[in-house]
């Protein structure tokens, strides 16, 4: 059988799913409303979690219960933390079902870096369906060198 036009007659086909994923570590989960998690030097908390209604202003997005949280992150080192590629994901219930990020109400990014000494923050919303809420979990990749930064426990309601 000949290969239709622009279609290649044998189809790539990878052989590695993990072909050029990182093989980085996890910390162990934090407890959401406790102490500060975090690598050497480096020191995160979530300094608040609100439940709200989830505001959808981003393609794809859709608006619903959400919850709001600010992530706190303390450079203890004495170089500058470049923040520029931070990465926030959060599962929701027992299966671990990822939650989609929300343009709103009222989030705001970390900073591109972190000074030597200083502390900065930042608040995502993520739609969370209330039955979801016993087990949230939150995670923070800030570099590609150090482990992930996990967050988890129970979130507010309404």
């Amino acid at each position: 059988m000949a290969a239709e036009p622009g279609v290649p007659s044998d189809p790539i086909i990878a052989s590695d799913a993990d072909e050029g994923a990182l093989d980085q570590p996890i910390l162990p989960p934090a407890d959401l409303g406790g102490q500060p998690s975090g690598n050497a030097g480096v020191r995160l908390r979530v300094s608040s979690v609100q439940a709200v209604d989830g505001v959808a202003e981003g393609i794809g997005e859709v608006a619903g219960p959400a919850i709001r949280f600010t992530l706190s992150l303390t450079n203890e080192t004495a170089a500058p933390l470049d923040l520029a590629d931070v990465v926030v994901t959060v599962e929701a219930g027992p299966d671990a079902l990822p939650a989609g990020e929300l343009s709103g109400p009222d989030v705001s990014p970390f900073p591109a870096r972190a000074e030597p000494a200083g502390t900065v923050s930042a608040t995502y919303v993520f739609l969370v369906p209330v039955e979801l809420r016993d087990l949230l979990r939150i995670s923070l990749n800030y570099s590609p060198e150090e482990p992930i930064v996990v967050f988890q426990g129970s979130v507010p309601t309404g």
